[in-house]
């Protein structure tokens, strides 16, 4: 009876320990990812592509009270040695505070991929975009500086002969100059300068109709009657519309003056126009005088 109950006893023991130790094996894991320092890389190179994070987890116990208020490592790759194109180096794995005795680490991976290529540095010239909304012509184009120097990649470099800067509307006429941004569409390409003055002139474009505008007698004395035909001519207006109203263009007229006129007969006049406006070029288009018969007025 008492072997029985010392081995009783002894199971249970071994059974509380054996739960012990199971449970003391099993863990919880902490994840990480960290950005990845790049240091020594030679003067004459740049970096085209790199790996930016690195991640790795800590394994601790799941009744370890332990908690990291930052990541405990940090990841350093040396670009020593690095040649031109794709390189897979081992990173430095340095611990920036101590970590719990039994606590396991597990890295993502061994090595970390980074591309480089030889540093080149050209000039290039800058063109200006600017859009005139095709309603104005844009002259006299000035940029400063026209030419700027940019560093990058050799295998970049050579693709880009000019760089474009943003788009400038133009809205009305006048002069301007404007602090510009110069667009960069290359990630790994540096600017010696991020914008250029630009300097031009907008001048609304001319627009052409053809209108009929009415001809009319001017300054005949009350003595005379005039008999003319055409009575209106076509004409080609020029210029910019904008400052000049529909209604003030159905009130233009040709005239014929006849302030010299002092007898009957036939006489050919050239046709005339007043207009209040320098924004506008009238010309008559397929006649430039009339045929003017002046008769005495029947009393």
């Amino acid at each position: 009876m008492k072997d029985k109950t010392t081995k009783i006893i002894l199971s249970f023991l071994i059974s509380v320990i054996l739960w012990f130790y199971i449970d003391a094996i099993v863990t919880k894991t902490l994840d990480f990812s960290v950005e990845i320092k790049y240091f020594d890389l030679p003067d004459d190179m740049v970096i085209i592509k790199k790996q930016e994070l690195f991640s790795y987890n800590i394994i601790l116990s799941k009744y370890s009270y332990y908690e990291f208020k930052q990541p405990p490592l940090e990841v350093r790759v040396s670009l020593k040695d690095v040649m031109v194109g794709k390189n897979y180096i081992e990173p430095e794995i340095i611990k920036k505070f101590d970590i719990p005795y039994l606590a396991r680490i597990s890295l993502s991976e061994k090595k970390i991929f980074v591309e480089v290529d030889k540093k080149e540095i050209k000039e290039v010239e800058i063109n200006p975009v600017i859009d005139s909304q095709n309603l104005f012509l844009v002259k006299d184009i000035t940029v400063t500086p026209k030419v700027i120097k940019i560093e990058g990649p050799s295998k970049i470099l050579k693709n880009i002969k000019t760089l474009e800067t943003s788009t400038y509307t133009v809205n009305s006429s006048g002069i301007y100059s404007k602090i510009i941004p110069i667009k960069n569409p290359y990630k790994n390409v540096y600017l010696s300068v991020t914008s250029v003055k630009v300097d031009f002139k907008a001048i609304k474009k001319i627009e052409e109709r053809f209108i009929l505008i009415p001809i009319k007698v001017k300054n005949l004395s009350e003595d005379f009657e005039a008999y003319f035909s055409p009575k209106s001519v076509n004409a080609l207006v020029k210029g910019n519309f904008d400052n000049f109203k529909e209604n003030d263009l159905n009130k233009l007229y040709f005239y014929v003056d006849c302030k010299e006129i002092t007898n009957e007969g036939n006489y050919k006049l050239n046709l005339k126009i007043d207009i209040n406006n320098d924004s506008l070029i009238i010309e008559p288009f397929d006649i430039r005088s009339v045929d003017v018969t002046i008769k005495r007025r029947l009393k």
